[in-house]
């Protein structure tokens, strides 16, 4: 919304604002409002979110163990400066003996991102407390990672589509699952696309759109880290087609092109072609999901290797 993209919705609308913050008087006053407006709008996109049922539990934890003065502190800010508050949250919201804390998450190497330290110094400025913990990442051999890649149309922009999925799942350094299919992409797949990936417009006619295919996707990736190269181009398709096909989509994300330069130093590319060539990867057919899927789980197993010898 544009009032809040130009930073004047507090300035134009304070009076209301304050109003239906004052009104809240207590804390279950408050979950009482954003309950209201929850079922009211509820799977009603605007330009911020869509309301679901999963957000009411975490809101109704925060709501109910937070001090009402620093909610009304913060909420007031995010009004007055939301393009500065409307990212770069902790990692973990905490409740022990009905209080909430927050845990911001860095491995050695991270640090935080301009968004995160304005937004943890706010929380503290209106009362909450914010913890940095520091952590060793390791692997987990229990672990499961479902490796994806995805073909498309063209770019994130654009209105392109999703025309195949690959699947290859890992766990205990194997690969346990692999699944693939083509999707109709309701759309043209242009003559560049095509001479790339080998997917034309008569291949995925008879395929099914995504939204026939959407809960079997997520069925097959719950419980596990969603890893690809370059991961937020594929995650970032995937989670725009769940949200036009009315499905909520949120997981746990791996990069092994950002794994790939930690683990193995010093390489001139690492594209997949690259880095499949260099490690003598099963890349058989390039651009075609489920080959550029397996490729990447193999690439994946040897930067789990590679920090467990490490460690």
């Amino acid at each position: 919304p544009q009032v809040l993209q130009l930073g004047n919705f507090y300035e134009a609308q304070s009076t209301q604002i304050d109003a239906r913050l004052k009104s809240c008087s207590t804390n279950h006053a408050l979950l009482n409002l954003v309950c209201k407006h929850a079922a009211q709008y509820f799977e009603q996109p605007n330009g911020l979110f869509r309301w679901r049922s999963n957000l009411l539990e975490p809101l109704e934890a925060l709501i109910l163990n937070s001090p009402l003065e620093a909610l009304i502190a913060h909420l007031t800010a995010m009004s007055k400066h939301y393009l500065q508050l409307k990212d770069g949250y902790p990692d973990l919201m905490v409740i022990n003996n009905g209080q909430v804390h927050f845990e911001e998450v860095k491995a050695p190497g991270d640090k935080l991102r301009r968004n995160q330290l304005t937004t943890i110094d706010n929380l503290k400025n209106v009362g909450f407390t914010v913890h940095i913990a520091a952590v060793k990442w390791f692997v987990d051999p229990n672990r499961i990672y479902s490796v994806v890649d995805i073909e498309t149309t063209g770019g994130l922009k654009g209105g392109n589509r999703i025309t195949e999925i690959g699947v290859v799942k890992v766990q205990h350094g194997k690969v346990i699952d692999t699944w693939t299919t083509l999707i109709n992409p309701q759309r043209h797949i242009p003559s560049f696309i095509t001479k790339l990936t080998g997917i034309s417009d008569g291949m995925v006619y008879n395929a099914p759109v995504f939204a026939d295919i959407a809960q079997p996707l997520l069925d097959k990736l719950a419980g596990s880290i969603f890893v690809a190269h370059n991961v937020n181009f594929d995650y970032g398709f995937i989670k725009k087609e769940c949200e036009v096909a009315g499905h909520f989509f949120k997981m746990p994300k791996m990069c092994t092109v950002v794994e790939s330069r930690r683990a193995f130093k010093g390489l001139k590319s690492y594209s997949l072609g690259n880095l499949s060539a260099h490690f003598n990867l099963n890349l058989t057919s390039h651009h075609r999901a489920l080959a550029d899927a397996t490729a990447t789980a193999e690439l994946l197993l040897l930067i789990q290797n590679s920090e467990t010898l490490t460690q």
